[in-house]
């Protein structure tokens, strides 16, 4: 009888991750969904010798079991442990047959057969009908399943917020072995109730195509399982690596201990984090360069991709109490900005970018509504820059080279800590640049003589050529410049 290839997988992570505006419980959600790619798994195929772990991560695993008997017993020992563990997590798995085209054929085959099945199978939302009368949760909105005397936010909960909050410590010092900065009991409280939350969210470019196309890379004789063990390993490590980066540079700007981070999903390709707001763009910033540098010195990596892989990002920076399933919403649609621009640089290669925005209203996450209006009604004049290209190049004015430049003439104070640009200047030429492009240059052309540091933050004037459009960068200096921190930081 033929192995069989199994693939266990959730679906929904970012929906059950971000279900509530707890970081205790967006922490343990990834902790759960990480278990049941990763330790349920090796867990269930432990002393059995009829099953071979192939890769184990979070949210996904594959097998190889050498029977139809043993590859249904395992899919049942997890999904029944994810049922009891993570209610509200969907975990679903299939098998089939390794035949002529071997791991890799079996690996797209059992990928199809999961997306055809799933359309099959009722939503979570089934296993949790309520009535009117049943207490709500006191952070889902789920019916309540218990009273949760847990300090320091007792209250009726559902069995999904409880298992949440039961896993969520250990969560983070799982994530955090290597840095100690989440060792406080009130962490999670102290980073919550800061002025500005950011979510922000990394992804590898490209990476898909790679995986697809994994068979191609092999050489003779290689055994396609161990290389590509050892290339996802390759990829969390550098992941890991980048992060820790970011956190040093970001002790030097921040003096606070433990640090304002709150790691969501580290792994793989992935980043994903809660932190504070005001130090979110640098903090993006400092990972991207090292994930592109560090992938591209490895020696696994960088055979199989042909140098470097590069990586987007999206920055939402919200206030505290905005939900953090649409402030993640809008993050993933930033990202996939940054992704656009970055393919219209370089189809084949795409650049590292990023691209932000800070909410200052409750509107709602729609980037494209954002989008449109903040362009002028002349359909050529962007009042934008961003998306940036993470880039040492300062004569791309859409690079971080200049980026960097435009803030640090936009942040120097004098004795009396008075900032060279008063602020009322700035925030009158912000409103004048909603009133069209001609009204824009003229208060710019009044006040600019009269402030030597509008030549460094605007050196080529309000406006510049962007292919056929207008660009300015003032609109991102102004919403970065209470976000941003020249002292012991990038500048």
């Amino acid at each position: 009888m033929a192995q069989q290839l199994v693939l266990l997988e959730t679906a929904g992570n970012q929906r059950y991750i971000f279900a509530t505006n707890k970081l205790r419980e967006n922490v343990g959600a990834s902790e759960l969904t990480y278990r049941a790619g990763k330790s349920w798994v090796e867990d269930a195929a432990e002393g059995k010798p009829e099953l071979t772990v192939i890769l184990p991560t979070s949210g996904k695993a594959y097998l190889l079991a050498e029977s139809e008997d043993a590859a249904r017993k395992v899919i049942s020992e997890v999904t029944r442990k994810a049922l009891r563990e993570a209610p509200g997590l969907d975990l679903s798995g299939v098998f089939v047959p390794v035949e002529a085209g071997g791991v890799h054929d079996a690996i797209q085959k059992a990928h199809k057969l999961l997306a055809s099945r799933r359309g099959t199978n009722p939503g979570i939302e089934a296993r949790f009908r309520r009535l009117p009368v049943v207490a709500e949760c006191a952070t889902s909105g789920m019916s309540a399943n218990v009273y949760d005397t847990t300090k320091p936010e007792p209250g009726p909960r559902s069995f999904v917020s409880v298992k949440k909050r039961e896993v969520a410590q250990a969560g983070i010092d799982r994530m955090r072995q290597d840095w100690n900065i989440l060792r406080s009991a009130d962490h999670f409280d102290r980073v919550e109730t800061k002025p500005w939350l950011a979510v922000v969210h990394a992804d590898g470019n490209g990476l898909g195509q790679v995986f697809l196309k994994f068979a191609n890379h092999l050489q003779p004789g290689d055994d396609y399982v161990a290389k590509l063990r050892k290339f996802s390993h390759a990829l969390d490590r550098c992941t890991k690596q980048a992060f820790g980066f970011a956190l040093e540079q970001l002790a030097e700007r921040c003096d606070e201990s433990p640090l304002p981070v709150v790691p969501i999903v580290l792994g793989g390709d992935d980043m994903t984090v809660v932190m504070d707001g005001k130090y979110a763009v640098q903090f993006t910033i400092d990972y991207l360069e090292q994930f592109e540098e560090l992938t591209g010195k490895d020696d696994t990596i960088e055979p199989i991709v042909g140098g470097a892989v590069t990586a987007c990002a999206g920055v939402a920076v919200v206030k505290p109490h905005f939900p953090f399933h649409a402030a993640y919403e809008l993050a993933e649609a930033l990202i996939k900005s940054a992704k656009v621009y970055a393919k219209g640089i370089d189809e084949k290669k795409p650049p590292s970018a990023f691209d932000f925005h800070i909410l200052y209203d409750a509107s709602g996450p729609d980037l494209k509504r954002i989008r449109e209006s903040l362009r002028a009604t002349d359909g050529v004049t962007e009042l934008i820059a961003r998306p940036y290209l993470v880039s040492d190049d300062a004569t791309n004015r859409r690079s971080t080279a200049t980026l960097d430049a435009r803030m640090a003439a936009i942040q120097p104070k004098d004795e009396d800590g008075r900032r060279a640009i008063p602020n009322s200047q700035l925030h009158d030429l912000r409103t004048a640049l909603f009133l069209g492009r001609e009204a824009a240059t003229a208060r710019y052309e009044l006040v600019r003589e009269r402030y030597e540091e509008f030549k460094a933050l605007l050196p080529d004037g309000l406006f510049w050529e962007d292919g056929d459009q207008q660009r300015t960068h003032l609109l991102d200096a102004i919403d970065l410049f209470a976000f941003w921190h020249t002292d012991g930081g990038r500048l």
